[in-house]
Protein backbone atom coordinates (compact mmCIF):
# COMPACT_ATOMS: atom_id res chain seq x y z
CA UNK A 1 0.00 0.00 0.00
CA UNK A 2 2.86 2.37 0.86
CA UNK A 3 4.46 1.69 -2.52
CA UNK A 4 1.25 2.61 -4.33
CA UNK A 5 0.91 5.88 -2.41
CA UNK A 6 4.60 6.68 -2.92
CA UNK A 7 4.27 5.92 -6.65
CA UNK A 8 1.25 8.19 -6.90
CA UNK A 9 3.05 11.04 -5.12
CA UNK A 10 6.10 10.66 -7.38
CA UNK A 11 3.89 10.59 -10.48
CA UNK A 12 2.04 13.72 -9.32
CA UNK A 13 5.33 15.49 -8.63
CA UNK A 14 6.72 14.60 -12.06
CA UNK A 15 3.56 15.74 -13.81
CA UNK A 16 3.74 19.09 -11.99
CA UNK A 17 7.36 19.48 -13.08
CA UNK A 18 6.61 18.56 -16.68
CA UNK A 19 3.34 20.44 -17.19
CA UNK A 20 3.66 23.20 -14.62
CA UNK A 21 1.14 23.94 -11.90
CA UNK A 22 -0.67 26.50 -14.05
CA UNK A 23 -2.20 29.85 -13.37
CA UNK A 24 -5.63 31.25 -12.58
CA UNK A 25 -7.04 29.70 -15.78
CA UNK A 26 -6.34 26.18 -14.57
CA UNK A 27 -3.42 24.07 -15.69
CA UNK A 28 -2.11 26.81 -17.99
CA UNK A 29 -0.57 26.48 -21.37
CA UNK A 30 -1.94 26.92 -24.80
CA UNK A 31 -4.55 24.17 -24.43
CA UNK A 32 -6.27 25.90 -21.52
CA UNK A 33 -6.19 29.43 -22.85
CA UNK A 34 -2.81 30.32 -21.40
CA UNK A 35 -1.29 31.08 -24.79
CA UNK A 36 -4.13 33.18 -26.19
CA UNK A 37 -3.56 36.78 -27.16
CA UNK A 38 -6.88 37.79 -25.72
CA UNK A 39 -9.36 40.20 -27.11
CA UNK A 40 -10.13 43.83 -26.74
CA UNK A 41 -10.85 43.50 -23.03
CA UNK A 42 -7.37 42.16 -22.26
CA UNK A 43 -5.83 44.91 -24.36
CA UNK A 44 -7.92 47.57 -22.60
CA UNK A 45 -6.79 46.21 -19.22
CA UNK A 46 -3.22 47.15 -20.20
CA UNK A 47 -4.14 50.79 -20.85
CA UNK A 48 -3.76 53.55 -18.30
CA UNK A 49 -7.44 54.29 -17.65
CA UNK A 50 -9.05 56.80 -15.33
CA UNK A 51 -11.37 55.45 -12.64
CA UNK A 52 -14.40 56.62 -14.59
CA UNK A 53 -13.22 54.92 -17.78
CA UNK A 54 -12.40 51.72 -15.91
CA UNK A 55 -15.85 51.59 -14.31
CA UNK A 56 -17.58 52.17 -17.66
CA UNK A 57 -15.54 49.40 -19.31
CA UNK A 58 -16.23 47.10 -16.38
CA UNK A 59 -19.96 47.73 -16.90
CA UNK A 60 -19.57 46.77 -20.58
CA UNK A 61 -17.78 43.54 -19.54
CA UNK A 62 -20.55 42.70 -17.06
CA UNK A 63 -23.21 43.32 -19.70
CA UNK A 64 -21.34 41.03 -22.08
CA UNK A 65 -21.15 38.22 -19.55
CA UNK A 66 -24.77 38.69 -18.51
CA UNK A 67 -25.81 38.38 -22.16
CA UNK A 68 -23.74 35.19 -22.46
CA UNK A 69 -25.35 33.72 -19.35
CA UNK A 70 -28.81 34.58 -20.65
CA UNK A 71 -28.05 33.00 -24.02
CA UNK A 72 -26.76 29.82 -22.36
CA UNK A 73 -29.95 29.55 -20.29
CA UNK A 74 -32.09 30.04 -23.40
CA UNK A 75 -30.12 27.41 -25.31
CA UNK A 76 -30.40 24.96 -22.41
CA UNK A 77 -34.14 25.54 -22.28
CA UNK A 78 -34.42 25.00 -26.04
CA UNK A 79 -32.44 21.74 -25.82
CA UNK A 80 -34.73 20.48 -23.06
CA UNK A 81 -37.82 21.40 -25.08
CA UNK A 82 -36.33 19.66 -28.09
CA UNK A 83 -35.76 16.51 -26.04
CA UNK A 84 -39.38 16.57 -24.87
CA UNK A 85 -40.64 17.07 -28.42
CA UNK A 86 -38.32 14.44 -29.78
CA UNK A 87 -39.01 14.19 -33.49
CA UNK A 88 -37.86 10.61 -33.78
CA UNK A 89 -38.60 8.64 -36.90
CA UNK A 90 -40.68 6.20 -34.85
CA UNK A 91 -43.35 8.79 -34.02
CA UNK A 92 -45.04 8.35 -37.45
CA UNK A 93 -45.08 4.57 -37.18
CA UNK A 94 -48.56 4.21 -38.70
CA UNK A 95 -47.25 5.64 -41.98
CA UNK A 96 -44.74 2.85 -42.56
CA UNK A 97 -45.81 0.04 -40.23
CA UNK A 98 -48.84 -2.14 -40.31
CA UNK A 99 -49.73 -5.45 -38.72
CA UNK A 100 -48.68 -7.18 -41.94
CA UNK A 101 -45.77 -5.19 -43.34
CA UNK A 102 -43.02 -2.61 -43.02
CA UNK A 103 -42.71 -0.02 -45.80
CA UNK A 104 -38.98 0.54 -45.89
CA UNK A 105 -39.06 3.22 -48.61
CA UNK A 106 -41.61 5.35 -46.69
CA UNK A 107 -39.54 5.03 -43.52
CA UNK A 108 -36.38 6.13 -45.38
CA UNK A 109 -38.24 9.03 -46.98
CA UNK A 110 -39.64 10.24 -43.63
CA UNK A 111 -36.32 9.82 -41.85
CA UNK A 112 -34.45 11.69 -44.60
CA UNK A 113 -36.98 14.54 -44.60
CA UNK A 114 -36.80 14.92 -40.81
CA UNK A 115 -33.00 14.80 -40.84
CA UNK A 116 -32.89 17.48 -43.54
CA UNK A 117 -35.32 19.68 -41.55
CA UNK A 118 -33.19 19.32 -38.40
CA UNK A 119 -30.04 20.11 -40.36
CA UNK A 120 -31.62 23.24 -41.89
CA UNK A 121 -32.89 24.36 -38.48
CA UNK A 122 -29.42 23.92 -36.93
CA UNK A 123 -27.77 25.79 -39.80
CA UNK A 124 -30.15 28.73 -39.42
CA UNK A 125 -29.61 28.80 -35.66
CA UNK A 126 -25.83 28.64 -36.06
CA UNK A 127 -25.87 31.47 -38.60
CA UNK A 128 -28.11 33.55 -36.33
CA UNK A 129 -25.85 32.97 -33.32
CA UNK A 130 -22.75 33.86 -35.33
CA UNK A 131 -24.37 37.06 -36.61
CA UNK A 132 -25.49 38.03 -33.10
CA UNK A 133 -21.99 37.38 -31.73
CA UNK A 134 -20.33 39.54 -34.38
CA UNK A 135 -22.86 42.33 -33.83
CA UNK A 136 -22.31 42.20 -30.05
CA UNK A 137 -18.53 42.33 -30.56
CA UNK A 138 -18.88 45.33 -32.83
CA UNK A 139 -21.13 47.07 -30.30
CA UNK A 140 -18.66 46.44 -27.48
CA UNK A 141 -15.72 47.69 -29.53
CA UNK A 142 -17.67 50.83 -30.44
CA UNK A 143 -18.62 51.48 -26.81
CA UNK A 144 -15.05 51.00 -25.62
CA UNK A 145 -13.66 53.15 -28.41
CA UNK A 146 -16.07 55.94 -27.46
CA UNK A 147 -14.84 55.84 -23.85
CA UNK A 148 -11.14 56.11 -24.73
CA UNK A 149 -9.31 59.29 -25.63
CA UNK A 150 -7.23 59.66 -28.81
CA UNK A 151 -3.92 58.54 -27.27
CA UNK A 152 -5.53 55.52 -25.61
CA UNK A 153 -7.16 54.55 -28.91
CA UNK A 154 -3.77 54.63 -30.65
CA UNK A 155 -2.24 52.54 -27.88
CA UNK A 156 -5.15 50.09 -28.04
CA UNK A 157 -4.64 49.61 -31.77
CA UNK A 158 -0.96 48.85 -31.18
CA UNK A 159 -1.82 46.35 -28.42
CA UNK A 160 -4.40 44.58 -30.59
CA UNK A 161 -1.97 44.25 -33.51
CA UNK A 162 0.73 42.55 -31.39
Amino acid sequence: MKKIILGFVVLLGLSVLVFGWGDKRGFGGKYCGGDKKGGIFRAVDKLDLSDEQASKIEAIKEAKFDAKRKLRKEMKKARRANKKNNNSNLSDASKYLSADSFDKSTFIELATTKAKEKEDKRAKLKKSLRTNKVNAQADNIQKIFDILNKEQRSELIILLEK
